[in-house]
């Protein structure tokens, strides 16, 4: 597992990689970035990442600029996770400016027994936070632990006797351990090495007090001679209180290595401000997180569609049954038994078979609409004397036929004489001229229509 600490300072960036193998650390290599604020340090960083590390760490460490934290180490009569989650952030309401609302807390346990725990609590203001994931995401890097500067440095001892650790740079700090626990702990936010000389020698003269405990001093080196100078308290070099890589790195990298091997979860766990909003996803989590963000925006989009699809269908079934009421109300004198929906069929119907009783009547505009004058004239052109019966009658677009009976054969002469008298036809016949079963004489009568 490969670990990287950022140690980010105001004009450059230490970084450290770190192997685990097991419960063991080997520290693969340290290196500084060196570039303007803002922007251009993001950019050398992508840059320096790539050439030093392309294989890409598991996880990365940093920590937010000490003057932008807020912390307290608070002793709580309970250890139930829940009621510390509930009550830290109020006892950190008063350590800074504005409100809970607008705060990112982080905190870890310190030490507990059965009848307390001690916790260091840590507050800063989201702006803050939001503004230092976006430097690195500007620099492509995603860390999975944010946490407090000088906790990083401290999380390097575990002294047996009680100690101060001071840390000499403008964002460090003065840490005191009791019975191998931090005891107090005071980060600085200075600007300048005035401020910075005043900042230590007020913390010394609070946390120290004239306590008689040896003093481990790290930092700038010049800035280090002064102040073994100044402090009353015995110096002695923070290397001797560290083990395994980190007694043999120089001071400037011993941060970026806390931060580093507190990301591998062998140092004890540090404040983290990747919680809530901010909390990190692993890239296989992320990836999962935003297939489920996908599926759920997928459905959203589906039930919207179906939503709409049914308001659709709703509105359409409102309007075809209004469409059939007023279909049903407009044909009922011309279907009043229609079935409702088979109301257009069934006047269509009525129209066919007016159609067609038209043609054979003759219909205005039709070019037979001389029927009843034809029928007209083959009635006149039978004699009134003659006894005729009409037994079947036809009449279409070719003419005139019919089926009719008389008395006498000479009926059917004086018949057949008067309908080829007709100029109105172009031909007249009469045939299959027989006797019925009764003495009456049958015929048949077709009068050719003329041309249009």
């Amino acid at each position: 597992m490969l670990s990287l600490g950022i140690d980010i300072h105001s004009d450059h960036a230490v970084l450290s990689l770190v192997a685990r193998t097991g419960r063991t650390l080997a520290l693969r290599k340290h290196w500084r970035v060196d570039g303007a604020t803002g922007s251009e340090l993001a950019a050398a960083l992508r840059e320096s990442l790539a050439q030093e590390c392309p294989e890409g760490p598991d996880t990365i460490a940093t920590a937010l600029p000490g003057a932008s934290v807020s912390h307290r180490i608070l002793q709580l009569p309970f250890s139930d996770a829940a009621k510390l989650r509930a009550t830290i952030p109020f006892e950190l309401e008063s350590e800074v400016p504005f409100d809970l609302e607008d705060s990112v807390v982080a905190w870890n346990v310190l030490h507990r027994n059965a009848t307390k725990t001690t916790v260091l609590a840590a507050i800063t203001a989201r702006a803050a936070m939001t503004a230092h994931l976006e430097f690195l995401r500007e620099a492509g890097i995603d860390p999975a632990l944010v946490t407090i500067g000088p906790l990083a440095l401290a999380s390097l001892l575990a002294p047996t006797k009680p100690v101060a650790l001071l840390e000499a740079r403008e964002d460090g700090g003065l840490t005191t351990f009791e019975d191998g626990h931090i005891a107090r702990l005071h980060g600085f936010g200075a600007s300048g090495a005035d401020e910075l000389n005043r900042e230590i020698a007020w913390a010394g003269a609070a946390f120290l007090n004239g306590e008689t405990r040896d003093l481990l001093l790290t930092g700038d080196a010049a800035l280090c001679d002064s102040l073994a100078k100044q402090l009353a308290a015995p110096i002695r070099p923070l290397a001797e209180e560290l083990s395994g890589p980190a007694a043999a790195l120089p001071a400037e990298a011993l941060r970026a290595f806390g931060l580093a091997s507190a990301a591998t979860e062998t140092a004890p766990m540090l404040a983290n401000f990747r919680t809530g909003e901010f909390r990190y996803h692993a890239p296989s989590e992320e990836a999962q997180r935003q297939l489920r963000r996908t599926l759920y925006i997928a459905a959203a989009t589906v039930l919207i569609l179906l939503g709409s699809w049914g308001v659709v269908v709703t509105e359409r079934r409102s309007e075809l049954s209004a469409l059939r009421q007023k279909i049903a109300r407009a044909t009922h004198e011309i279907a009043p038994k229609a079935v409702p929906g088979t109301e257009v069929r069934r006047v269509r119907a009525k129209l066919e078979a007016l159609e067609k009783r038209s043609a054979m009547l003759g219909g205005a505009g039709s070019p037979s609409a001389r029927t009843l004058d034809l029928l007209l004239a083959v009635h006149q052109a039978i004699p009134d004397e003659i006894p005729i019966e009409i037994v079947e009658l036809t009449i279409d677009n070719s003419g005139i036929h019919f089926r009719g009976r008389t008395n006498t054969f000479e009926s059917v002469d004086i018949v057949t004489r008067g309908l080829e008298s007709l100029p109105t036809f172009a031909t007249a016949r009469v045939r299959e001229v027989k006797a019925g079963v009764d003495g009456r004489i049958e015929f048949r009568a077709t009068l050719d229509a003329e041309g249009p």
